[in-house]
């Protein structure tokens, strides 16, 4: 969504400067109606997933689990003996997930 995102930003700005002062309210109104469906979208898609079972608990561990391989595909990447770095073995997917687990709930 970033692009399209971006392209929304670049359109606002130039209308906001480049526009006759006296429609100017028509991009605090594009504007305003563009925070309104990204919110009733964002609701809708909550509500979806609690309506499918999904929980805030099983959202942290499936995102502690993400983190955990980001990290470990990072570290692995990183230590490549074809960069002429020193490989070296990246950490069980299994600790890896437990650290970003008690990482996630410390930080809560």
């Amino acid at each position: 969504m970033l692009p399209l995102h971006t392209s929304g930003i670049v359109a606002c700005t130039y209308h906001l400067f480049y526009n006759a002062p006296a429609i100017a309210w028509c991009v605090t109104l594009q504007a305003a109606m563009t925070c309104v469906g990204n919110t009733t979208l964002a609701l809708a898609c909550l509500r979806l997933a609690l309506a499918s079972g999904w929980t805030w608990q099983a959202g942290a561990d499936e995102a502690a689990a993400a983190w955990a391989a980001l990290l470990v595909s990072a570290r692995g990447e990183a230590a490549s003996p074809s960069q002429g770095g020193a490989a070296s073995a990246p950490a069980s997917d299994e600790s890896a997930a437990s650290s970003a687990a008690a990482a996630a709930a410390a930080a809560s």
